[in-house]
């Protein structure tokens, strides 16, 4: 009976490590510990991961491939933006993988001096936000969207700076801040 018992937990503990690794196996019982067990002599075990769309589905493994696969595209999802559009305003375009994609749309330069902005897209993201190079210490950006939030940006002095994200289908405008400490701002987008 011991011997029995001491089977049945290795059997559970090696269930539970491919449950844990997420292989499809299946695990038969020895034929000297199934012998008159009330317990069934085989469990079968075929965890799948979950869809990539996070309903609960889960999808099926490649025949003969009896473990887990990921699906072509999902180490690129993965790696893609955590927000598109609107949700993404006010949000920082580094944090959600908005900056992999941005090209610079527009640049200005400051009358009198200071660091050059940028306003950067994002076609993913369907964003903008402004970008500040590196410069005068203090001085200020900023995005502004009309009839809403303003995002500014101070400059550090020794490396370039942004604001946080507008959703650009909404009309937006980049400001500068001058050296006399009034604000330069382009037309609206």
């Amino acid at each position: 009976m011991r011997r029995y018992t001491i089977t049945r937990k290795i059997m559970a503990a090696s269930l539970l490590c491919i449950l844990a690794a997420g292989t499809s196996a299946t695990v038969t019982a020895p034929a000297h510990a199934a012998a008159g067990a009330s317990a069934p002599s085989q469990v079968a075990a075929s965890p799948r991961p979950a869809s990539p769309a996070g309903d609960g589905a889960r999808s099926a493994s490649p025949a003969g491939g009896g473990g887990r696969s990921a699906s072509p595209g999902s180490a690129t999802r993965a790696l893609g933006p955590t927000c598109i559009g609107s949700p993404c305003t006010g949000r920082d375009p580094v944090a959600t993988r908005c900056v992999r994609d941005a090209r610079t749309h527009s640049t200005y330069y400051r009358p009198g001096g200071g660091p050059r902005i940028r306003i950067r897209y994002s076609s993913r993201c369907h964003t903008a936000w402004v970008l500040q190079g590196a410069g005068t210490p203090g001085l200020r950006a900023a995005i502004q969207i009309r009839n809403g939030a303003t995002y500014v940006v101070r400059s550090s002095g020794h490396r370039t700076t942004h604001t946080r994200m507008v959703y650009s289908s909404l009309p937006y405008r980049a400001c500068a801040e001058l050296r006399s400490g009034r604000w330069l701002c382009t037309d609206w987008m």
